[in-house]
């Protein structure tokens, strides 16, 4: 769902402001119009109040709400179950890998990250961000 700015929207969910502030930069000089929430609940509220954006990167381990559960409630909501969800984790074992799978994710990429990794994965599932 493209706001009016005409930019696709990008919900970046991290409580750590430091990545999250390097998550905004990067895709918004890609174009994309990024919001930030820092747990799963204030990500809940944003989509309730803005509606569904165009593709939600998520934490694994954040306060109250984790990032998979956050991912599940995404998917179990009719209005947000076709949104691409991308897992950023710092756990890349298999079985972390499956956990993501299995929660719905539809990307899961391994901290640290390039910016550009980032990039091409939202561009994967939100091209028209790309200038």
């Amino acid at each position: 769902m493209e706001l009016m700015s005409g930019r696709p929207r990008v919900l970046v969910v991290e409580d750590d402001a430091d990545i999250a502030g390097v998550l905004r930069r990067s895709l918004d000089k890609e174009g994309y119009d990024v919001r930030v929430a820092g747990d799963g609940e204030e990500a809940l509220e944003q989509i309730r109040a803005e509606g569904a954006p165009d593709v939600v990167l998520v934490d694994v381990v954040m306060p109250g709400m984790d990032g998979l559960t956050l991912c599940k409630r995404i998917r179990q909501d009719p209005a947000t179950a076709q949104v691409p969800v991308i897992i950023l984790s710092a756990y890349d074992g298999v079985l972390d890998k499956v956990r993501g799978k299995m929660a719905g994710s539809d990307r899961y990429l391994t901290k640290p990250f390039e910016p550009a990794a980032l990039v091409r994965a939202v561009r994967e599932f939100c091209p028209q961000g790309a200038r």
